[in-house]
């Protein structure tokens, strides 16, 4: 009997994950170790720079933000790229002629601030999380041109780490204004990473060259890419001797970034009126000494970035006139240092470029050459020294740790100790890195307000004129104010006659002192400083109201308002001045607008009151008392005006 084979039903067949599932599947697995790099980059910036959330505007960020008014319109998109980056703050609004917006062109920070208002206005939060959120990418990016330029991944993790948590990043990440140095940062590591990878692909040198201008349009810095890009050529070419031909073959590689460059200075030239700017001695006195005091300050100035690197336990949001004084001689302990400091990795650089450890050169070559626009050594900028300045060089020296991790490895392995030596090795790191990342999040603290900030730069830089000024700006107590000014004084004599901040500021707080003679010379040169003040004007009318002068007060009360016309304690003091004068209907209208801004404030029915009463209104007059004692109870005159008006109506 033949068996014939009993035919099963066809089960429909599981169908095979698509090519591309399969494609993306091993695309992960293959990235695996990178993903978990990523992440714990982001976690590690997380960490370090979340408690800069609840900080508010501070320092120059006032003045760059809060009172830029090109920012608080996207119709001012266009003027932004048309005018220098001090054009729409109050402070720069008199020598702007003179110094294009300050001498400083970033048009591009600009923009983002301008989206910032448009989505959040002024509420510092927004500003901070895309400070923030820069900072991390320019950390993952770090991580990835270290891999292509041939680190480990451990290494990779190491430098990158290391930059993402560094204490000499507050400036930059924490302090808004210091979004430019992230997104010049941004843009030269794009550009450099897609020039790495580009080959001769058109798409990649395009995207380097679009890199290299947004870099460009962030800080003015970012100039040094072609010299980078040359050192990153002569570092990683394959062959010995390979160099020498390079300039004559490769050198239409660079044309691309040549031309953007010339096209952005004469674009900055177009826009600022020069090529260079004026620099104030009180912010930068290198501007302002000889050419050899110069050079060795700015040497003494450039130790001191590389010892910050290393040991960032003091730090300052300002370093101007006279936190730093000039070098004299060579032999200062500070210059020599410095010297051993740079001439050591520059001699570092050439041994490891003769014994083809080319990473090593190019890492410290690229810490050069993004430093030295900033050093003060081509020409003066305009400040002596900022911390937020060694952000993007920074990344070379991380890059350096990380090749030294790749060296330590390979020594350990030769020694046949790698698995102790390694785990020494990376707790070593990892305790390097808490306590940089604890220092980073002490420092943000340090960052929540002007006064928080300058009450810690004090300790580091006692002999900065400017710190004392700022300090006795947000002093609350009269005396201890007036105490900063003096030592500001002190410290730079001449600051009165040439700066209006120390005779606005010291002026405001002689008023309260009831130094009126004082006060009045004070703010009088002050407001001559600088005419569109609108504080310098109002304390002027203080002054001068308490000496009885109430004309004159009006007067400078008016010139305020032409300045600003949305401050409510400027309509109250006018409307009190107006009542002096018994010119009541006038003293009316100035209440009415100072409630009309304010409606809170009690001061302001109280002087309506005062005015109606002048009127003859008497009920409304009483009304304007009640309403006043509603918003603050204890407001003893008005009490004893409501009282009277009932007594005398009771009659």
């Amino acid at each position: 009997m033949v068996k014939h084979p009993v035919k099963r039903p066809e089960t429909a067949r599981e169908p095979s994950p698509p090519r591309k599932v399969e494609a993306r599947i091993g695309w992960l697995k293959e990235r695996r170790g990178t993903l978990v790099s990523l992440g714990l980059l982001a976690f590690l910036s997380v960490v370090a720079f979340a408690n800069t959330f609840a900080n508010d505007f501070a320092f120059d960020d006032q003045r760059i933000i809060v009172e830029n008014r090109l920012i608080k319109s996207l119709k001012f998109l266009p003027t932004l790229f048309t005018t220098g980056y001090w054009a729409g703050s109050r402070e720069v609004e008199e020598i702007a002629d003179q110094l294009g917006g300050g001498g400083l062109y970033r048009p591009l920070v600009l923009a983002t601030y301008a989206f910032n208002y448009a989505i959040g206005g002024l509420h510092p939060l927004g500003y901070h999380l895309v400070n923030f959120l820069l900072h991390i990418v320019v950390s993952l990016l770090l991580y990835g041109l270290a891999r292509q330029l041939g680190l480990s991944g451990g290494a990779a993790l190491a430098a990158s780490a290391l930059f993402a948590v560094h204490p000499l990043h507050t400036e930059a990440v924490t302090g808004i204004v210091g979004r430019a140095e992230l997104l010049m940062a941004l843009g030269v590591l794009l550009a450099l990473s897609w020039y790495n990878r580009g080959g001769g692909q058109a798409r990649s040198r395009l995207a380097s060259l679009g890199a290299f201008i947004v870099a460009l349009l962030a800080k003015e810095q970012a100039m040094m890419l072609p010299a980078i890009l040359i050192l990153y050529d002569l570092a990683m070419a394959k062959e010995p001797g390979a160099w020498k031909g390079l300039l004559r073959h490769a050198w239409r590689r660079y044309l691309g970034y040549v031309l953007i460059l010339g096209a952005f200075l004469i674009l900055r030239t177009a826009v600022l009126g020069s090529l260079l700017w004026k620099v104030q001695f009180l912010d930068n006195p290198l501007a302002h000494v000889a050419w050899w005091p110069r050079v060795l300050t700015a040497l003494k100035v450039a130790g001191k970035y590389l010892w910050l690197f290393v040991w960032p336990a003091k730090l300052s949001a300002d370093y101007s006139y006279n936190a730093i004084p000039i070098a004299s001689s060579l032999s200062e302990p500070a210059v020599l240092l410095a010297l051993l400091a740079w001439g050591g990795l520059l001699a570092l650089a050439g041994a490891s470029f003769v014994r083809g450890r080319r990473l090593t050169f190019f890492s410290i070559g690229f810490t050069f050459l993004t430093f030295l626009p900033a050093s003060n050594l081509l020409v003066p900028i305009g400040t002596i020294m900022g911390e937020r300045l060694f952000y993007l060089p920074s990344a070379g020296l991380c890059m350096v740790v990380g090749a030294g991790w790749d060296r330590g490895a390979a020594w350990a392995r030769q020694q046949g100790r790698s698995f102790w030596l390694t785990r020494v090795g990376l707790g070593v790191f990892t305790l390097m890195l808490l306590l940089l990342t604890a220092r980073t999040l002490q420092r943000n603290r340090d960052w929540r307000t002007s006064k928080t900030l300058f009450e810690s730069a004090v300790h580091v830089a006692p002999q900065s004129a400017k710190v004392h000024l700022n300090r006795g700006i947000h002093k609350d107590e009269v005396e201890e104010a007036l105490r900063e000014f003096e030592e500001a004084i002190r410290i730079y004599p001449e600051y009165p006659a040439r700066h209006w901040e120390l005779d606005l500021g010291y002026g405001a707080a002689l008023v309260k002192a009831g130094r009126l003679e004082e006060a009045i010379a004070t703010l009088e040169r002050g407001v001559r400083l600088k005419p569109k003040r609108p504080e310098g004007h109002f304390n002027l009318g203080l002054a001068y109201a308490k000496q009885g002068r109430y004309e004159e007060a009006e007067a400078a009360y008016r010139r305020a308002l032409t300045l600003q016309m949305d401050e409510p304690a400027i309509y109250n003091s006018l409307s009190f001045v107006l009542l002096k004068q018994e010119r009541f209907d006038e003293a009316l209208l100035a209440a009415e607008d100072a409630i009309r801004l304010e409606p809170s404030r009690a001061e302001a029915y109280y002087l309506r009151g005062r005015a109606l009463e002048g009127l003859g209104r008497i009920g409304e007059a009483m009304a304007a008392y009640e309403q006043a004692l509603q918003l603050k109870p204890d407001f003893s005159l008005a009490k004893q005006r409501l009282a009277e008006l009932r007594q005398r109506s009771s009659r």
